[in-house]
């Protein structure tokens, strides 16, 4: 089984538009972020609509950036968004896109 190019395959114009809808989520919901083997967890506030919005936005992800891993689950107040990579230099990917962990 061969390993899918860290590319995405977004035109310019999807792209800012899901740029714009990453940008609205973490705007109002982002609570912070932190390393995770082979990648990053962002950490959302547990409010109504925020779990389907985030959903919606990893299924979005999914036909775009297949060498992204992804999970999301409830943690008490919060929403944890997993981002993982399938290999080193995806793993990194993975960083860079979702910017590195607040200190």
């Amino acid at each position: 089984m061969s390993t899918p190019p860290i590319a995405c395959t977004l035109k310019p114009g999807d792209f800012q538009n899901r740029l714009d809808a990453w940008q609205a989520l973490s705007d109002g919901w982002l609570m912070g972020r932190e390393p995770i083997s082979a990648g990053i967890r962002l950490i959302f506030a547990k409010a109504p609509g925020v779990a389907e919005a985030a959903a919606e936005l990893l299924r979005l992800e999914a036909g775009c950036c297949p060498w992204m891993q992804s999970q999301l689950r409830p943690d008490g107040q919060r929403l944890l968004m997993d981002l993982t990579g399938n290999d080193p230099e995806a793993a990194k990917a993975v960083v860079a896109l979702f910017g590195p962990p607040k200190a």
